[in-house]
């Protein structure tokens, strides 16, 4: 076999010291010619990994962001730069390209090539926003113009390591008992959501008593625990205290602070603290996530160690695109998922994706009970050995054939880049649940979609994380431009039978990556995904604890709202305090983002202090602000975002919305007798111009609600809820077959309200 550096030619990378996540670098690349030499029209490629979220190189403009030059030590040739974001092979998609010009190159000579050149204003190259232990690029030749490329010998690997202490996360159990051990999970994150393993700073902890909508400090007997704790270097940015004891039933939470932080204190989400204990157990997961065995960065087991122990997970999923996962990975996951499971602390689940197109049913993360399972994929595309192929099952009826009556395997619909279609396939013994949220986006259409075929399902929310951050998701690259999703699973135990038992029974709630705590059921023991026929009118219940005050509860029935609980009074209201939101997606599948960049201007007014709302990006928000006009950057896939503004005026005073969906002109008055809002068509893209509460709502809600009208045949009530911060929680169905001929009477109305506001 011929020495690929001599006849194709070696290149040498610098520097290779690690580059802080987000920030701006230079590196340089010197390419020798191989004994091939190189033809006029030859061409040097570098391949990028398509998850990386690394700055768009350009060559036009030098005082830019990411200006790439190069040139050769033959004066005569010239170099032709290209950016081509799918030039390359999946998952190495992003690719620049040189093409050799005007000459050819001999053996010896060189291209010097760029990466950030810095010489003429551009603050260099941005690096991608995410840790990478092996972050590194391909480099292809191409030396006759023929159109066959050669992937040169080198194993230069840049670390990308995370960048300044930005603030710190807390993360706890949302239920608990009197008497038992709690623990606290505490990590230092910078601005893009990576922990910080350098972070050595003093941490304080108090306990917090949570009164739906007042806060406290609990004195030290009701909590027992430590209130301090110093990061060291073994910590690397995350620790897990386990010795709290708390000694009285309520609801509770940390309030941390850390030293030498930009945002130096935070709090956990709440817990429930029970007198005595319950038949279920709630459990947070994450079953949605690609790593570098597939179209995701890092290891199978860099990626479950993280969601142990800094995303908190109880469980976790493995779920690389079929067509292009090799069987070595296949043994790997295996080999990961004994290392790692300890019932009653950590369950990871075998898995993979079907990755089969839309028409053919759509993606669909397949999970399998035991350490084992045959790996069935929707085709061998992007996989060169064809040994195994007769073991693709392709369109999904196929793979719903082989896995017939096993109780041991579930299939859950998921909308990624290919969108499942659950129209004409879905499966009901195989499929019970959907997952409506991800770093893609929100797909609450999902579910109603389901609901409108008569399906039974449930819901998780999910991260489909590609960045190696399974359970502590954050946005990159426009296609990842939400926070990725979590699974809230009411089980009797921390066990894989314990979780697949409870998905199989729906008995699950989505959420957009807080941990909200909720709980939809009835007053006679139904719990949210419970099916049953009755001519007796459910009461149902449901209790939420925020991890930000709760803005919004609703209870749906099918496809409309039946119930809003009142949260703000008409004095809460402050009529200069005014939201400006939007929110939705373009399309169902791949490309779904809607550009909302835009501006608000008032006429015979002044706009004071602005401050945005559920904006997911920190590369989004307010661009340009004065006391008449403000503008933005946002981007939404089925979310959404919004501005706060303060205006001072008169009932006159206009307010002209200005987006690429639309345009919009209204007085003062006519919000304050709204809410204005506007369809702009896609799925569930809108504006609305509203009265924004000026004080905050409760962090924990309970209520009571009977349907005094419920319609005959099915009612499937759901519960939404939104909190202040934009975040969400969507809950499985209750389905009620209501079997009691329908007779005339009054729409629903809440039979109790508890610890609730006024109506």
């Amino acid at each position: 076999m011929r020495d690929k550096s001599v006849w194709y030619g070696k290149a040498e990378i610098s520097p290779t010291h690690p580059v802080m996540a987000g920030s701006y670098t230079t590196w340089t690349t010197t390419y020798t010619v191989g004994r091939y030499c190189m033809d006029n029209g030859g061409r040097i490629r570098f391949l990028f990994r398509w998850c990386s979220d690394a700055g768009v190189p350009q060559n036009t403009d030098p005082s830019a962001d990411n200006y790439v030059t190069a040139f050769t030590s033959n004066p005569a040739a010239s170099v032709l730069i290209s950016f081509l974001p799918k030039g390359g092979w999946r998952p190495w998609f992003k690719c620049i390209e040189f093409e050799i010009k005007d000459d050819s190159l001999s053996e010896g000579d060189q291209i010097y090539i760029t990466l950030g050149d810095t010489s003429k204003g551009s603050k260099g190259y941005l690096a991608q926003s995410f840790v990478e232990s092996d972050f590194h690029w391909l480099i292809e030749v191409e030396c006759f113009e023929t159109g066959t490329w050669i992937g040169l010998e080198h194993n230069t690997v840049i670390p990308i390591i995370a960048a300044e202490p930005y603030r710190l996360v807390g993360l706890s159990p949302s239920i608990g008992m009197v008497g038992q051990l709690c623990y606290l999970i505490a990590k230092c994150e910078d601005i893009h959501g990576n922990p910080v393993d350098s972070y050595q700073g003093k941490m304080t902890i108090s306990v917090e008593r949570v009164e739906h909508d007042t806060v406290y400090e609990c004195p030290h007997d009701q909590c027992q625990g430590p209130r301090s704790h110093c990061f060291t270097a073994a910590d690397r940015g995350t620790c897990r205290l386990e010795e709290y004891r708390f000694t009285q039933p309520g609801l509770y939470r940390f309030k941390i602070e850390g030293e030498g932080l930009p945002h130096n204190h935070t709090v956990s989400n709440v817990i429930v603290i029970r007198a005595e204990p319950s038949l279920l157990q709630l459990f947070w997961g994450d079953m949605h996530a690609q790593y570098s065995n597939a179209l995701g960065a890092g290891s199978v087991e860099e990626a479950f160690c993280f969601a142990r122990d800094c995303g908190g997970l109880d469980f976790i999923g493995h779920q690389p695109n079929d067509f292009q996962f090799h069987n070595e990975g296949w043994e790997e996951a295996k080999q990961a998922l004994r290392k790692f499971h300890v019932p009653g602390r950590f369950i990871p689940f075998l898995g993979y994706e079907w990755s089969g197109n839309t028409p053919a049913g759509g993606d669909r993360n397949v999970h399998f009970l035991g350490e084992d399972g045959p790996l069935h994929r929707s085709s061998h595309w992007h996989i060169p050995t064809k040994c195994d192929e007769p073991m693709d099952r392709y369109p999904l009826d196929e793979l719903y054939k082989t896995f017939k009556e096993r109780k041991d395997v579930l299939i859950i619909p998921h909308v990624g880049g290919r969108r499942c279609d659950i129209s004409r396939y879905y499966n009901s013994e195989l499929e019970p649940v959907l997952e409506i949220c991800s770093a893609h986006g929100r797909f609450e259409w999902l579910l109603r979609e389901a609901l409108e075929n008569g399906y039974t399902v449930g819901v998780i929310g999910a991260s489909d994380d590609h960045t190696g951050r399974p359970g502590a998701s954050y946005p990159t690259l426009k296609s990842f431009g939400t926070r990725g999703g979590l699974a809230g699973i009411y089980a009797e135990d921390l066990t894989r039978q314990g979780i697949f038992a409870a998905l199989r029974a729906r008995h699950t709630y989505a959420t957009t990556g807080e941990r909200i705590g909720l709980y939809v059921g009835t007053a006679d023991g139904k719990l949210m995904g419970d099916e049953w026929d009755d001519t007796v009118i459910p009461i149902i219940q449901v209790n939420v604890t925020g991890t930000k005050p709760i803005e919004q509860v609703e209870i749906l029935r099918n496809q409309e709202v039946v119930y809003s609980h009142p949260i703000f009074r008409k004095d809460d209201f402050d009529l200069g305090l005014i939201r400006i939101e939007w929110g939705g997606a373009r399309i169902k599948s791949r490309g779904r983002e809607t550009d909302w960049n835009g501006s608000i201007s008032v006429e015979g007014g002044i706009i004071g202090e602005t401050r945005v709302f559920a904006f997911d990006h920190p590369k989004q928000g307010i661009v340009e602000q004065d006391e008449n006009h403000v503008s933005w950057v946002s981007t939404t896939s089925g979310d959404h975002d919004g501005l706060i503004l303060n205006i001072k005026g008169s009932p006159q005073t206009i307010i002209n919305f200005e987006s690429d969906q639309g345009k919009s002109r209204a007085t003062l008055a006519e919000i304050w007798n709204g809410p204005l809002r506007k369809e702009c068509g896609g799925v569930g893209q809108y504006y609305m111009m509203r009265l924004q509460p000026k004080v905050s709502g409760p962090y924990a809600i309970e209520l009571s609600w009977k349907d005094n009208e419920p319609l005959p045949g099915r009612n499937a009530y759901w519960v939404r809820i939104v909190q202040e911060d934009g975040e969400m929680a969507w809950s499985s169905p209750l389905y009620f077959n209501n079997t009691q001929p329908r007779t005339r009477g009054v729409e629903g109305v809440a039979q109790q309200i508890i610890r609730g506001v006024e109506i």
